[in-house]
C-alpha cells in the first residue's frame, strides 16, 4: 500500500479523545492520534451526530499551541509495521473468537486486515481509553492481537460484542 502523506506543518483540529488532568477549560490530550478525512457526517433527531472518519496517519503531538481558542499542534507522522502474513493469523484468530462466542457480527470477507482491524478498533464497545490503547499500539498485528486480547476478556466477562453507540 501507498505511504500515509506526509502530516501538514501544523495540525488544526477539534477535539481528541484525550481525558486528561488539565484545566477544565483547557483538558489535557493523549500525545497520540490518528488524522482523519470525515467522508459522512449525519445528525441525529436526539441532536447527536454520527460521523464517519476515513484515517489517513498515525501522529505524535511534539509541540502544542494552546495560544488560540482552538488547538493546533506540531505533529510527527508514525509509521505502520506491515506484515501480511502475521495480519492473516491475528485475523484468523479474531474470526475464530467473533464466531465462537455466538455474535452476530459479521466480519467482510473483502476487507483488508488492517482496514478491518481499525474499523473493529473504533466501532465496537470499548471504553474510550481502551480504545487510545489500540491506537498506541505498534502497527495494525498487535492491535489485533490486542484487540483478540479485550474481545476475549469481553466474551469470559459475559459481554457480547456490541457496535459503540453514537456519541
Amino acid at each position: 500500500p501507498a505511504a500515509p502523506p506526509p502530516p501538514p506543518p501544523r495540525a488544526r483540529g477539534g477535539r481528541r479523545g484525550g481525558r486528561g488532568a488539565g484545566a477544565p477549560d483547557n483538558p489535557a490530550v493523549f500525545p497520540t492520534g490518528c488524522a482523519g478525512l470525515i467522508t459522512h457526517c449525519e445528525q441525529l433527531p436526539d441532536g447527536r451526530y454520527n460521523i464517519v472518519l476515513r484515517g489517513l496517519y498515525k501522529f505524535r503531538i511534539v509541540e502544542e499551541d494552546q495560544s488560540r481558542s482552538y488547538r493546533r499542534a506540531s505533529v510527527e507522522t508514525l509509521a505502520e509495521p506491515e506484515d501480511a502474513e502475521g495480519l492473516r493469523e491475528a485475523r484468523r484468530r479474531l474470526e475464530r473468537l467473533l464466531t465462537g462466542t455466538g455474535s452476530n457480527l459479521k466480519l467482510p470477507a473483502g476487507m483488508d486486515g488492517a482496514d478491518l482491524v481499525n474499523a473493529l478498533s473504533q466501532y465496537l464497545e470499548f471504553d474510550p481509553i481502551e480504545k487510545q490503547a489500540l491506537l498506541e499500539r505498534n502497527g495494525p498485528i498487535d492491535r489485533c492481537r490486542a484487540l483478540g486480547d479485550l474481545l476475549e476478556m469481553q466474551s469470559l466477562a459475559g459481554g457480547d460484542f456490541r457496535q459503540t453507540p453514537a456519541q
